[in-house]
């Protein structure tokens, strides 16, 4: 797997250190730790990373927004690290780096049917099952 040139998925701060991993990765099971196996942009080589070093994380979440709500998202500075990019068609999309996702998810579904989780996976799954729950109750 080649290293993306995006923003990162995850990043991880331990003691002493900043990694920058991709988003993708196992968690593999030795003795009572857990560890992640994952690319290391500072090392340049796949790594495992022992959970219980990380002090912190983050996770690169995706979000596009159609053209009919991108001038709102645009004009305003929603958090430190967002990056917008706008699209040919007048969409954009939204990335930023987060600890968790739960915050995030009720904000997009204050922007739908305008807003579209792209990642991480996960989320996307999450909020798609919520989704399809809310139209069953609105199905009768």
């Amino acid at each position: 797997m080649i290293p993306s040139t995006e923003m990162p998925l995850i990043e991880c701060i331990g003691p002493g250190t900043y990694k920058i991993v991709d988003g993708w990765g196992r968690l593999l099971p030795f003795v009572a730790l857990l560890q992640v196996l994952a690319y290391c942009n500072m090392r340049n080589e796949i790594r495992s990373f022992a959970l219980d070093c990380i002090n912190e994380f983050k996770i690169t979440n995706t979000l596009r927004f159609s053209k009919d709500v991108a001038r709102w998202i645009k004009r305003r500075k929603w958090h430190p690290d967002q990056i917008i990019k706008e699209r040919k068609d007048g969409s954009i999309i939204f990335k930023v780096k987060l600890q968790g996702t739960k915050e995030l998810k009720w904000w997009t579904y204050h922007w739908a049917p305008y807003c579209e989780i792209l990642s991480p996976p996960e989320l996307r799954k999450e909020a798609k099952e919520e989704i399809r729950k809310l139209g069953r109750v609105y199905a009768n």
